[in-house]
């Protein structure tokens, strides 16, 4: 396992509701320094759950997003499943606005 996730798992879990505060934003660090790992298979299983947790820091998952977007490559293992969650992102009225625009900015609506 990457020291990256063990350390993400340490924090406090579904945080999104403690506001601003320095687990947060670690989170969003730590997602952001996994970008060039983002193909790795155990990588992409962690960011398609941040991708999937509407109670996660909203941050984080725009980190997620970008990360998964960008680096996840169509030979890996996970790479439809990345695609069919940022898809489900674009359109989810439940999702919250900045997800969803983010999310629209790698797969535009058609």
């Amino acid at each position: 396992m990457h020291p990256e996730l063990n350390e993400y798992a340490a924090l406090p879990l579904h945080s999104d509701h403690l506001g601003d505060c320095t687990a947060n934003f670690r989170k969003s660090e730590i997602v952001q320094a996994l970008n060039e790992k983002g193909n790795e298979p155990e990588v992409t299983l962690f960011l398609l759950g941040l991708l999937r947790d509407k109670t996660e820091f909203d941050l984080a998952r725009v980190e997620a997003i970008q990360v998964a977007a960008i680096y996840v490559k169509s030979e890996n293992p996970y790479y439809q499943e990345v695609r069919n969650e940022l898809q489900r992102l674009c359109f989810d009225d439940e999702e919250d606005d900045m997800i969803r625009g983010w999310a629209q900015r790698y797969i535009p609506e058609t």
